[in-house]
């Protein structure tokens, strides 16, 4: 074989093992990430948004975790798919961070299970918020979110809904702030949750600040880091 086309084969052979390898890394990157736990990469993933944004705004870094962490849960724990779920004969899904996010699917108790693993692993104490209360149609309903403890004080988050109240300054307020009377709401309305539920219910969380609604608040769960 003349020489020039043995060196053809060689480039050509040279080039096959390096698209081979790259073929291999991708693959065992795509294997990894499949055995990494969803709340493992929802932790990853918030920290590097929180890290982006960190200096450009003027919020605490707790604020700025904690409403990271309700944006992923909005976007990946679906009621609307975990009512799909229901009724096309699936299983109702363990309160489990991992199981939540894994499934993408969920109601309030998963969403606030889901975030509370969030943020405690970034390191910021958690407790739940229960609602009870009776609807306008004489049914007794329930709703769980959650209060995160940064800057010295408690400060409440729903998950389910994308929900918060802020002060004048933007200040995320707690539940017996927003509760007084204090604060503006801000809700994340682009949330295929509130799409529905808003256009079916209308103002669906309107127990949060209604005073005949009770509301008892859970243990405080410690921050923790993954080790």
């Amino acid at each position: 074989m003349p020489h020039r086309q043995m060196s053809q084969l060689g480039r050509t052979l040279n080039t096959a093992k390096g698209q081979l390898s790259a073929a291999e890394t991708r693959s065992a990157d795509l294997q990894a990430a499949l055995r990494t736990p969803p709340l493992t990469i929802a932790v990853d993933r918030v920290r590097d948004e929180v890290a982006y944004v960190q200096g450009g705004l003027p919020y605490p870094r707790g604020q700025l975790v904690a409403e990271a962490a309700m944006d992923y849960v909005v976007g990946h724990v679906s009621d609307t798919e975990y009512g799909y779920r229901l009724y096309h004969g699936g299983s109702a899904l363990p309160v489990d961070p991992n199981a939540a996010l894994g499934a993408q699917a969920g109601i309030c108790g998963h969403a606030a299970a889901a975030f509370a693993g969030i943020v405690r692993l970034l390191g910021f104490a958690v407790r739940h918020v229960n609602f009870s209360y009776t609807d306008p149609n004489g049914s007794a309903g329930d709703h769980v979110a959650v209060e995160v403890f940064y800057s010295r004080s408690w400060h409440y988050f729903d998950p389910t809904y994308g929900e918060i109240w802020t002060d004048a300054g933007g200040d995320v307020l707690s539940i017996s702030e927003i509760r007084s009377g204090a604060g503006t709401l801000r809700k994340d309305v682009l949330s295929f949750t509130n799409v529905f539920e808003d256009g079916v219910f209308g103002n669906d969380t309107w127990f949060v600040t209604d005073p005949a609604t009770g509301v008892a608040i859970g243990p405080t769960l410690a921050g923790r880091r993954p080790k």
